[in-house]
């Protein structure tokens, strides 16, 4: 992100204003991906021709409309496999996210936020540095099997803090895929280590989660700041 600020002094008054330019993707950012940041055969899911994004493909105006409030479940894998942080060399699977579901005790329910919790933030507290999406290598995250699992549940969206583990022979992101083929919205790179202590503290894995995309026109995705209120 930078800040181009630019101040005005006219006599006794001054005027402040600033420029932001920031990148709504990547993986330091929090931002909600839009319809039209993963597509295929020339077209976003929809289907919407990828030409649309330079005239009228509005997703993100669309979601801020009426924002982002939905009941948010909040899955510890790591707790359910009793590790600090997922490794890339072990993604995350079904069978993962069926433990760390059942340990909620908690039923999904259409239009649910997932919250997947993956223990990056210990991950990068120990020195290490979590690969962009853009270098094709294995990366801690959820992985081909797990991708399934969240295509077969019917989600509001996807909250995480690793990403795709990109664990099959194409290099292709599993879960990022599921924006074209299903719909599926992602908040990325989110800070859920807080969540995950608070909410064990208080013996709920559920909350509201809300959170107000800014309507900017024909974007691929913004920046957010997600809340989890219990």
């Amino acid at each position: 992100m930078s800040l181009k600020v630019q101040v005005g002094l006219y006599g006794r008054h001054a005027h402040g204003g600033e420029v932001i330019t920031y990148d709504p993707h990547g993986v330091h950012n929090t931002h909600l991906d839009g319809l039209a940041h993963i597509g295929a055969d020339g077209g976003w899911h929809g289907p919407v021709p990828a030409a649309a994004s330079e005239t009228d493909e509005d997703t993100i105006v669309n979601w801020a409309q009426h924002g982002i409030a939905t009941r948010g479940v909040l899955l510890d894998v790591t707790a359910a496999r009793g590790v600090d942080w997922i490794p890339a060399e072990e993604p995350v699977t079904g069978a993962d996210l069926d433990a760390a579901l059942a340990a909620t005790g908690v039923t999904l329910e259409p239009g649910d936020a997932l919250i997947v919790y993956q223990g990056r933030d210990r991950y990068e507290a120990a020195g290490n540095v979590y690969p962009s999406g853009a270098a094709a290598v294995r990366r801690p995250g959820i992985g081909q099997d797990g991708a399934r699992w969240l295509a077969a549940q019917d989600l509001g969206l996807v909250l995480w803090d690793f990403h795709d583990a990109r664990d099959n022979p194409g290099g292709r992101l599993e879960v990022h895929g599921l924006i074209y083929s299903i719909g599926l919205a992602l908040i990325d790179n989110c800070l859920l280590g807080p969540a995950v202590s608070t909410l064990k503290d208080a013996g709920i894995s559920t909350g509201l989660l809300v959170a107000a995309p800014p309507a900017i026109h024909r974007s691929t995705g913004v920046l957010v700041n997600p809340l989890l209120l219990y």
